[in-house]
């Protein structure tokens, strides 16, 4: 839900100006029950924009079971696909399923970054020395 510390403000400037005098009228339009009008219509758009939120709210929840009743019943209905024709059957590919001759191993990957240098340090160059400036360029 939302406040309003405009609207706060206002609703304790209103009773003070009305403590100074409950007809006030300071000209151009600035009179305490106009003020008072202004609070009012503003409280209601607030109210009305809190319960739009509340009622987005309950939406979404109902949406978000939905979806989750929906991915439930496409899943199951893969699995009775399977359970009567079989993985390795051709109405199991069609509804979207893998066949088992079907599937491929992954192949393995190695793990290497052509954008990172490898550095090696052997008994002679791990002397106590100032970085060169190439490794001082890369490291920034």
């Amino acid at each position: 839900t939302r406040t309003s510390l405009i609207l706060e403000k206002a609703q304790k400037r209103s009773l003070a100006l009305k403590s100074i005098d409950s007809y006030l009228d300071l000209g151009n339009g600035l009179t305490v029950r106009e003020f008072i009008s202004q609070i009012d219509d503003t409280q209601a758009t607030i109210d009305r924009y809190n319960l739009a939120i509340k009622g987005l709210t309950q939406l979404h929840s109902e949406m978000m079971e939905s979806e989750k009743n929906l991915a439930d019943q496409h899943e199951r209905m893969l699995s009775g696909v399977c359970a009567k024709y079989g993985r390795s059957s051709t109405e199991y590919e069609m509804a979207g399923g893998t066949k088992r001759s079907g599937k491929r191993k992954p192949k393995a990957t190695t793990a290497t970054n052509p954008e990172l240098p490898t550095i090696m340090l052997t008994p002679s160059s791990a002397k106590t020395t100032a970085p060169s400036p190439a490794f001082t360029a890369m490291m920034n």
